[in-house]
């Protein structure tokens, strides 16, 4: 869905457009002027495709693992964008570390846990010492990351581990970071860090990490909002990351340090990107980065203040979901810029875990006189929402007793 709304951004841009892609029916393939179906994986197969259609460059996409084959693209056809030697260092978070401590960067403890089955991840896991965070060596979209506090967890974890292949690659254990956790959104070019937007975060309840609600501006003295900014800069340095996006989970510690805990050089997903910054910045920066991509003017620099927003997802409480409002209704609220909701009554809502979780939703846009404003006209979309929980169905379902 997102790289579909990056190639309609590049085509209004006056770009002709070539999408690659194994799946024959993603949308991507029909929204390109040019659709080649193929293994994005096999990245000497995309540079002799790249070759034939002698691309500018390469659209600016949120994209996991294969981060690499955006990056073999641009090194063997001299393209701007990221190299393939920073975007390995950015999905593989052996490397990353590796990188990272040797530029002197603030990183947890970490080592690698290989899940061949149950016991080994139990043992491994004891071994390394709580609390710690397992999670999978390569991918993103927080799938397999489980912050393990207590023996209960460390099932959870391992199921996590096993369930997203960990038994036929490495997985990763490292020392959970105190603190709370920032998405930093920025540009790189020419070697100059570009900032554009910092946004706080609400996440699950752990053992789950997953985002359900990005905010702006984050409610932070200069202080730290400068210390967010210097660790993801010299992160992107130290890993090489240049003519692209930055996208970083950061973690302020409570005494005010910064840590990066993952980066990537594309622009952020889950909506953030296409939908969120748009709002908070009040320009196209999508498309502005593509047309710098495409021999356009330099990017400019993002200043002022942000216009404060909330992207929240729709995170219902597990249970049957009852009633749905009127997305007329909705959008009819003060603050609404933006609503979606593919649920529908009589669904199942589970525990969210991953971002596909939050994708296969909906979301709600809201902004206000303050982000607090815009967080609160957000949540009360959730409220429109009915869900007949488990503890109300229990309750239905036990027999009342009355006194004499």
């Amino acid at each position: 869905m997102e790289q579909a709304l990056s190639i309609a951004e590049a085509k209004r841009a006056g770009f002709r457009v070539v999408a690659a892609d194994g799946n024959p029916d993603t949308p991507g393939l029909r929204l390109a002027d040019e659709g080649l179906v193929l293994d994005i994986a096999d990245e000497d197969a995309v540079i002799r495709a790249a070759r034939n259609c002698a691309p500018a460059f390469l659209v600016p996409a949120p994209i996991g693992r294969l981060l690499t084959t955006v990056g073999a693209v641009n090194d063997a056809l001299g393209l701007p964008g990221i190299s393939r030697k920073a975007a390995e260092a950015c999905t593989d978070k052996t490397i990353f570390h590796a990188m990272t401590t040797a530029h002197g960067l603030a990183r947890p403890r970490q080592t690698a846990l290989v899940a061949k089955d149950r016991t080994a991840c139990r043992k491994a896991i004891l071994d390394f010492g709580l609390p710690c965070i397992v999670k999978p060596r390569h991918g993103s979209g927080k799938r397999g990351v489980t912050a393990v506090r207590c023996k209960e967890d460390i099932e959870i974890a391992a199921d996590q581990i096993l369930e997203t292949g960990g038994s036929g690659e490495d997985a990763l254990i490292e020392e959970l970071v105190e603190g709370a956790e920032y998405g930093v959104d920025a540009v790189m070019t020419n070697g100059r860090f570009m900032p554009v937007a910092v946004r706080a975060k609400i996440l699950t309840p752990l053992p789950f990490r997953q985002e359900i609600e990005y905010y702006a501006p984050a409610p932070l003295s200069k202080p730290c909002l400068e210390a967010l900014t210097t660790a993801t800069a010299r992160c992107a340095m130290a890993l090489g990351i240049d003519h692209c996006f930055i996208n970083a989970d950061v973690i302020l510690r409570h005494d005010g340090t910064a840590v990066v805990v993952e980066i990537a050089g594309r622009p952020a997903g889950l909506l953030i990107m296409h939908k969120l910054i748009p709002v908070l910045t009040g320009r196209n920066i999508l498309g502005e980065v593509i047309a710098m991509l495409g021999g356009g003017a330099p990017f400019p620099p993002v200043g002022g203040a942000l216009r404060p927003a909330a992207l929240r997802f729709l995170s219902l409480p597990p249970g049957i979901l009852q009633r749905v409002p009127e997305p007329a209704d909705v959008r009819a609220r003060e603050g609404i810029v933006a609503y979606a909701c593919d649920l529908a009554t009589g669904a199942r809502i589970e525990p969210v875990t991953c971002c596909a979780d939050v994708l296969a939703r909906g979301h709600v846009i809201a902004t206000g006189g303050s982000a607090e404003q815009a967080r609160d006209r957000a949540a009360a979309i959730l409220d429109l929402f009915t869900v007949a929980t488990k503890e109300q169905k229990d309750e239905r379902s036990t027999p009342r007793t009355t006194k004499p």
